[in-house]
């Protein structure tokens, strides 16, 4: 997922990569490695967690 992330995210002012998650989760390649977890961050997301 690290790797995921330097892939699609930028950095903010801080110096720190950020990606969103729609970006992380829409992005084919991600879809295919992470399909099992994208289930539950979304299901996570919905309760706000």
């Amino acid at each position: 997922m690290v790797e995921q992330i330097h892939r699609l995210g930028t950095r903010n002012k801080d110096g720190k990569l950020k990606v969103k998650f729609g970006e992380l989760f829409n992005d084919d390649q991600c879809a295919n490695l992470f399909e099992a977890r994208v289930g539950t961050l979304k299901a996570a997301k919905r309760k706000k967690i």
